[in-house]
């Protein structure tokens, strides 16, 4: 019904404009008659109070209309309208002790409700249309960008002209631009009120002028990878680096956010994509804002280049201070080289742990990089194990990143907090493609705020020590890459190879790489059979010095092996030898940090039984 609706508006007002009524100026509201099609309205400001339906409905609008005005001269306000039951099913509206409106049988039923329900709607709606202000602005509190325009909106009740000025006419500049609206900008950082004012009355907004934590400027943003399929999260990776760049911060403005859309980016090997990044900054005193931009992403195919050497950093394993766990140099000559480093932190406090690589001299360098990362953990041998098998992923697809090094700074391609009792373990493939030698270390320090020292990419600081005399560390060895051919004959003795048994030498023959960690082996199996019907094999590992993980690609086909333990074993794979046939079968693999090496592979009649 009609007087549903109209309760509706003005209960959502009420709150609001209630609180608003002016006391410095008296405002007598303008009432009224309205006649639509069916019965009589009486109105207050122009907005419907009450419709009547019945009993001569225009005739006691009026009369209503006449004494609602003279209470509302005496002096009444919306304080004093209520509704009051009479008898056991009537009801009135009531001004102050004294009948306004009896609700009559007929008219609660034309309403389809009852007299009490509606003598309650109009009671409100009479409360709340009398205690609208003659004049409402709104939002009464204002934050502006510095430079920009808000509109604040203007209700007056009153026909005469409104006005708008600002208090501090340095902070905001103020344009009436109609009766509903004034139309106040930014000039400078800080607070000043707007005063709005219609005939005798006026309100004040507060207004806030502000800057945004940051804001974007035009510079090209462009990354480079590597690799047969690259994933989004190693272009994710790569375009959050670089993204800092496409805006500026204010100060005092921090990035609280870096969102990278790249789940659905496929960057093809020579070709160049865009990835859309959204920063989001915020900062004290600043409004908290986001930049949209992209990001160019290229995939660089490269020509092949052989691992040279290994980098082994896991002396000491168990970290009791801050300090430099490894050095070591990377040149142009050496093509890739590998480092694998695991750390436990046995300093009862979180510290944290970096790889960092530094160029010394006064040209640019750059690098490429595949990485094989896991976040810290107490269990040392299963973040070996990750480390291994993500590093092995991406070594197969040749996914990596190709970084620039400023002339004169480090960067930080590894940051992680390692907390107390954590083990931080990776596996990192380095090749300096332009540039001068390169030094890596790996470092144990106290957590540091990158930010402070270079905001656009906090990974790249000025280095402010002389590295030049480093000491490189000794644990460097060379041809990390093991190429193996073996047979097994089905019918005869099983085939066993041992991983990890014989150790790199190191190039002074004092020192030993136990276990092979780090080292990738590619196996060549050949699997005969000489009989005449299939034969089953089973190519299997096995736990030989103590606890271990594994993880094996077969013929490209990744396996994972869980921990075992002497004398446990876990498959690998089954092949079934063709009758008077042969198999070849391809294994890569690669000792893990954190297990137990030496271990076995061993080829056998497959346990499962089958043809044969």
């Amino acid at each position: 019904m009609y007087y549903r609706k109209s309760a509706c508006f003005v209960a959502v007002l009420f709150l609001y404009l209630v609180s608003s009524l002016s006391a410095s100026a008296r405002f007598i509201p303008k009432v009224g008659v309205e006649s639509p099609n069916r019965g009589a309205c009486l109105t207050v400001n122009g907005r419907i109070a009450m419709h009547l339906l019945t009993s001569n409905p225009k005739g006691r609008v009026k009369a209503l209309k006449n004494r609602l005005s003279a209470l509302l001269q005496k002096g009444y306000g919306p304080e004093s309208v209520s509704f009051k039951h009479s008898g056991r099913r009537g009801a009135n509206v009531m001004i102050g002790k004294s009948v306004f409106l009896p609700v009559s049988a007929a008219e609660a039923k034309a309403h389809g409700t009852s007299r009490p329900g509606l003598a309650e709607s109009w009671a409100h709606s009479l409360r709340t249309l009398l205690a609208i202000p003659p004049l409402s602005v709104y939002p009464m509190n204002q934050l502006i960008p510095f430079g920009e325009t808000r509109i604040i909106r203007i209700e007056s009740l009153q026909a005469k002209p409104v006005s708008a000025e600002s208090d501090d006419p340095a902070v905001t500049s103020v344009y009436v631009q109609s009766k509903t609206a004034v139309r106040v900008k930014g000039l400078n950082v800080g607070k000043s009120g707007v005063i709005v004012k219609c005939g005798e009355f006026e309100k004040r907004v507060q207004v806030v002028v502000q800057r945004y934590a940051t804001y974007p400027q035009s510079v090209a943003l462009r990354v480079v990878v590597t690799g047969h399929h690259p994933p989004s999260w190693l272009i994710s990776q790569a375009a959050r680096e670089v993204v800092r760049k496409g805006i500026v911060l204010e100060p005092g403005a921090d990035v609280t956010r870096i969102d990278v859309f790249s789940s659905n980016t496929e960057a093809r090997p020579g070709q160049v994509t865009r990835v859309p990044v959204r920063v989001v900054a915020e900062g004290e005193g600043l409004i908290a804002a986001q930049v949209d931009t992209q990001v160019e992403v290229e995939n660089r195919v490269l020509p092949e280049a052989d691992t040279t050497e290994i980098m082994y950093s896991n002396h000491p394993e168990h970290v009791t201070k801050y300090q430099d766990l490894f050095t070591g140099w990377l040149t142009r000559r050496k093509g890739s080289i590998r480092l694998l480093y695991h750390h436990q932190n046995d300093m009862k406090k979180k510290i944290g742990f970096t790889v960092d690589i530094a160029n010394l001299s006064s040209a640019p360098a750059t690098l490429h990089m595949i990485q094989g990362i896991s976040t810290p953990s107490e269990d040392p041998v299963m973040v070996g194990y990750t480390a291994g098998f993500r590093f092995l992923e991406n070594y197969g697809n040749t996914n990596g990143r190709i970084i620039n090094i400023p002339p004169a700074t480090h960067r930080a391609v590894v940051t992680q907090p390692l907390p107390a009792g954590c083990t931080a373990s990776g596996i990192l493939e380095f090749r300096v493609l332009e540039g001068n030698p390169l030094l890596v270390r790996v470092v144990a320090e106290p957590e540091i705020d990158r930010s402070r020292d270079n905001p656009d990419n906090p990974d790249i600081s000025i280095i402010s020590a002389d590295l030049s005399s480093i000491k490189p560390s000794l644990e460097v060895y060379a041809n990390p890459s093991q190429h193996l051919e073996a047979t097994y004959s089905a019918g005869k003795p099983w085939l066993f190879l041992r991983l990890g048994q014989k150790g790199l030498k190191h190039e002074s023959e004092k020192m030993e790489l136990f276990g092979n960690y780090g080292v990738i082996y590619d196996i060549k199996l050949t699997l005969k059979n000489s009989l005449e019907v299939p034969q089953n094999t089973e190519v299997a590992f096995e736990a030989t010095a103590g606890p271990v993980r594994g993880v094996f690609y077969v013929d490209d086909k990744l396996t994972k092996i869980g921990v075992i333990d002497v004398p446990q074993e876990a498959r690998i794979c089954e092949v079934t030898i063709p009758a008077k046939g042969k198999r070849v079968v391809n294994l890569r693999t690669m000792p893990l940090a954190g297990s137990s090496y030496p271990a076995t592979i061993i080829v056998r009649p497959s346990s499962s039984g089958g043809p044969g």
